[in-house]
């Protein structure tokens, strides 16, 4: 492997650029980065949501609306039964835990475990990458939790 500068301005050690290169790695999504991108993409598509819960809600808060996941998750939970949709609301947690896994972790060990709380098929084959089959379970359970909460949402 042959390690490049990367600014002729700045004098780069080779630990420096070795460095570099095992980031660069890091950051590549896992073999096609499907399961990355569509677990990331879920997250962010569920926190509008839980937004959109948010605003019709007669408590809602401005602040409320500029907060994180969990804080949104939080509030939204606040809002229904948990006997009745405390289920659901562990999957958006869990959700939100592997967002988190994927996102400030560069290998986790406890991804599988994560996913196994959603559906316990769904099976780890490379990297934070899925097998076929259990990326289809993972879309089902999903599609799933975001079709429910949809479905608080327009109850309200």
């Amino acid at each position: 492997m042959k390690l490049f500068h990367l600014n002729e301005n700045v004098h780069y050690t080779n630990k420096m650029l070795l460095n570099t290169y095992r980031m660069v790695q890091h950051t590549e999504p896992k073999l096609n980065g499907i399961t990355e991108i569509y677990v990331l993409k879920m997250h962010l598509c569920v926190e509008r949501l839980l937004g959109e819960i948010l605003q019709k809600s007669p408590n809602e808060s401005k602040k409320t609306l500029r907060s994180n996941f969990a804080a949104k998750r939080d509030e939204v939970e606040k809002l229904f039964d948990s006997d009745v949709y405390g289920g659901l609301f562990s999957k958006v947690y869990t959700l939100n835990k592997i967002r988190n896994e994927i996102a400030h972790n560069l290998e986790s060990k406890k991804y599988q475990l994560l996913l196994q709380k959603l559906d316990d098929r769904i099976e780890v084959q490379s990297g934070y990458e899925l097998t076929g089959n259990s990326m289809l379970i993972l879309k089902k359970q999903l599609s799933d939790l975001y079709a429910l909460l949809l479905a608080l949402k327009e109850s309200m």
